[in-house]
């Protein structure tokens, strides 16, 4: 289970929409994700199974706000073996107009 927590100042593009042109579109994430839920605050994935590796997710976020943000750190865990997880360090965004 991957959890992204976005700052503020952003939003998720939810690319499944019809209306959704080409340009529009994330890159290929270099995995299958089998779930994936937008929230107005975080992206939320999830994959049965996952060899060792490293993987990358990609999505499209639009900002909505100028500012300074914090970005916290994605987290990783395993949905039955929480004890086993990994975080993403914190970030700061600077959104200007």
């Amino acid at each position: 289970v991957i959890t992204d927590p976005l700052p503020a100042g952003l939003e998720p593009i939810d690319t499944s929409f019809q209306t959704s042109t080409a340009y529009f579109q994330p890159q290929q994430d270099s995995w299958e994700i089998d779930y994936q839920e937008l929230g107005r605050d975080r992206i939320l994935a999830y994959a049965d199974s996952l060899d060792t590796g490293v993987y990358t997710m990609h999505y499209l976020v639009r900002s909505v706000t100028p500012g300074t943000f914090l970005w916290p750190g994605s987290e990783v865990q395993l949905e039955y073996a929480p004890e086993e997880f990994g975080r993403a360090a914190t970030a700061t965004l600077d959104i200007q107009e």
